[in-house]
């Protein structure tokens, strides 16, 4: 089973958290973005998870 955990833009998610994680993913950034919308990012996930089956 497969449980994705994502965090806030700025926070993050807890040490705990991830912690508690068998695995973790990070999405570098390039160019001027700080970072993606939380949704934005969670879409990218997703995308890759279904065309990678």
């Amino acid at each position: 089973k497969t449980c994705l955990v994502v965090g806030h833009e700025d926070h993050g998610i807890t040490k705990a958290t991830l912690a508690a994680c068998d695995s973790a993913v990070f999405l570098p950034m390039y160019g001027k973005g700080l970072s993606l919308n939380v949704h934005v990012a969670l879409a990218v996930v997703l995308y890759h998870i279904r065309h990678s089956e």
